[in-house]
């Protein structure tokens, strides 16, 4: 949230009277990412590592990795004045992962395209671009649209298979494995911790198992079944 506040996505006294735009996508990128900047980078690498797996993302760095919201890119033809991706997670070796978060929102007109476009020809051989989203099914033809304008301007063919969607109920499962590793420290833990709380809260496709519903074990009774009657007639 202060990331946001101070990259004046948001207004504090919008938020408390509940009067003028309300960010509510630009919010969830500075509550969720927005910790990770005051880790250290190995500790923020262990999170990046972690989303990276769970979206066949291959490793781009060990122990170093930078992360920035909004950073703001030259604009392009798909966006004229300027680029601004959600995330931008930097190895430092040319390889960058851009994250656009969406919360029901759908993607403008070549959004990801002009954000891929931002990036050099040398970064796009070894950057990857990751869409987190609650329904995926819904960006299927937003994403044709850019795959399709990309081939057409810059002549890019390999974006598709640099873009990974991934939904928040898969954050959630990386969240909750992060949270019980016993080799992460313990800001990480709690981050993770917050966050599987948070998404367990707010949204309805995360499914957060039975030990979380508060059922109470009951003591298992021993009967049988004998029958439907002894076969006498005085009862």
């Amino acid at each position: 949230m202060l990331h946001a506040l101070n990259a004046r996505k948001a207004r504090l006294r919008n938020l408390i009277s509940g009067e003028g735009r309300i960010p509510f996508e630009d919010i969830v990128t500075s509550t969720v990412f927005g910790p990770l900047t005051l880790l250290r980078s190995d500790e923020r690498a262990a999170v990046i590592g972690a989303i990276a797996q769970q979206c066949d993302i291959p490793a781009a760095g060990d122990d170093f990795c930078s992360l920035h919201l909004w950073s703001r890119r030259d604009g392009n033809r798909f966006r004229p004045r300027s680029v601004e991706p959600d995330v931008v997670v930097d190895f430092g070796n040319g390889a960058q992962i851009l994250i656009e978060v969406k919360w029901g929102a759908a993607l403008d007109r070549n959004e990801l395209a002009a954000q891929w476009a931002s990036l050099s020809p040398v970064e796009r051989q070894q950057s990857y671009h990751l869409l987190l989203v609650r329904e995926p099914s819904r960006y299927a033809e937003a994403i044709r649209e850019d795959e399709e304008e990309l081939r057409k301007w810059l002549g890019e063919t390999d974006w598709r298979h640099r873009l990974r969607v991934c939904s928040w109920r898969a954050m959630a499962d990386i969240v909750r494995r992060l949270e019980v590793r016993p080799d992460i420290d313990a800001g990480v833990r709690t981050w993770a911790k917050m966050v599987a709380v948070l998404l367990s809260r707010e949204e309805l496709r995360v499914q957060v198992g039975w030990g979380h519903l508060g059922l109470v074990e009951l003591v298992a009774d021993n009967w049988e079944f004998n029958g439907l009657g002894n076969g006498n007639d005085d009862n």
